[in-house]
């Protein structure tokens, strides 16, 4: 799953994983 071989794939996760945080992290923050 991870070793996907496609680089945009594998940045767009890790874009989504970011942003996943980031809204996580805001929700425990307020």
């Amino acid at each position: 799953m991870f070793l996907s071989g496609k680089y945009g794939e594998n940045k767009m996760k890790n874009l989504f994983q970011y942003v996943v945080f980031a809204l996580n992290l805001n929700f425990w923050i307020n």
